[in-house]
């Protein structure tokens, strides 16, 4: 049973509430796929060849009902007068059952060139089939085939220089007012970047522009907010780089960086986020810090202890035209562990401690017309594990 979140109204202290039940809910997947991979030569050019297909099924199946009518409390001085009665009638509203069956065939082909060049292209083609089981028809039929192309240059040992293309086409991301399904994504993504390696891999460095567009993004309905709606189009683009490296013997490190920039591209809803405004829930700036060291000593051999940071910038956190904001947050994590061969396995103990500082953040949430809703971080907390390797 569950409160949805409620509407204040004009005197500012009065709370609209209205009440949801979920009787059950479950969501089971099943996935596979099958790859084969074929190594000759045409014309003194080395091909890596991969066929393969996958199949993917999601059976989803909900039942609940709502409240008659919308119940009223003072937040400056609440008299809780029970739940409101619930509504048998609103459960075809409120239920759905749904089946996706997606299935797709694909070949890709890498070839080795002169002078270091590696090229790549490939073809998937993409079936998906949504299925209303209450409704007894199919709600949703589509297909498409979809490119991916790459090619990657290593002039000198140390540098390597890289680009690609792929087009995405995926399953509906949400559910429409009536229990109807949403178009399937579509996306498209540009990137390049380098890679260097110096003193035989020990240091490693990655930077990498990328320029990402989808489209039939689902977001929260504003009418209604248990349904979505497709956004539209909308843009995300920016620069992820990485450094990682061997600072002493025993002694590693990573770090991390990445700059995003999002925006609305096309939107047909006024009470969205407008066209050039920042997507939901996505921060600007990302980074992160770990190291972690292994004992040389033989005495202290087997032992690691390690600790990192975690950087997020404030995110948007309105699904309309209002900019509000999430804070943004730092996370302190550690971690110990021991590793030991016994007989013929190698155990290892380990013991991670997570929001060191006991940090209260908000990790994600939304606000909009109707509701707001925010999941707080994870407080400190303490994870021991045990691994056996065989």
């Amino acid at each position: 049973m569950v409160m949805t979140p409620g509407t204040l109204l004009a005197d500012k202290r009065t709370l609209n509430r209205t009440l949801l039940t979920s009787d059950f809910f479950t969501n089971n997947s099943y996935f596979t796929t099958t790859n084969l991979t074929g190594h000759f030569d045409t014309w003194g050019l080395k091909h890596t060849l991969l066929v393969g297909g996958d199949y993917y099924l999601q059976d989803m199946n909900s039942v609940g009902y709502s409240s008659t009518a919308a119940s009223r409390i003072d937040i400056y001085n609440p008299v809780h007068t029970g739940n409101p009665p619930i509504n048998p009638t609103t459960r075809a509203a409120q239920s759905f059952h749904t089946n996706t069956d997606l299935y797709g065939i694909y070949a890709q082909d890498q070839i080795k060139l002169p002078y270091n060049v590696h090229v790549m292209g490939g073809l998937r083609y993409q079936n998906v089939e949504q299925y209303d089981v209450i409704a007894k028809q199919v709600g949703q039929k589509a297909d498409a085939v979809t490119p991916q192309v790459g090619v990657l240059w290593q002039p000198i040992k140390w540098l390597s220089l890289y680009g690609n293309y792929v087009e995405n086409f995926g399953t509906t991301n949400g559910m429409g007012v009536g229990n109807t399904f949403l178009p399937p994504q579509t996306a498209q993504q540009w990137e390049g970047g380098f890679k260097t390696a110096f003193f035989d891999d020990r240091l490693s460095t990655t930077i990498a522009y990328y320029n990402l567009t989808k489209q039939n993004i689902a977001t929260t309905d504003p009418a209604n907010p248990t349904f979505s709606i497709a956004a539209g189009e909308a843009q995300s683009r920016g620069v992820e780089m990485d450094i990682k490296g061997e600072i002493l013997p025993g002694w590693k490190g990573i770090a991390t960086y990445a700059y995003t920039e999002t925006e609305v591209l096309k939107e047909n809803n006024p009470n969205n986020i407008p066209v050039g405004g920042r997507l939901r829930g996505i921060p600007e700036h990302t980074s992160t810090l770990w190291s972690t060291y292994d004992f040389q000593k033989d005495y202290l051999r087997g032992f690691k202890v390690g600790a990192g940071v975690e950087l997020v910038s404030a995110k948007k956190a309105s699904l309309d035209k209002n900019d509000f904001n999430f804070a943004g947050f730092g996370v302190v994590d550690l971690l110990a562990s021991y590793t030991r061969n016994v007989a013929k396995s190698k155990v290892t103990l380990q013991l991670n401690v997570t929001n060191l500082l006991d940090k209260e953040y908000t990790h994600d949430g939304f606000a909009g017309p109707g509701q707001t809703r925010a999941t707080w971080g994870t407080p400190r907390s303490l994870m021991g594990s045990v691994k056996v390797e065989f």
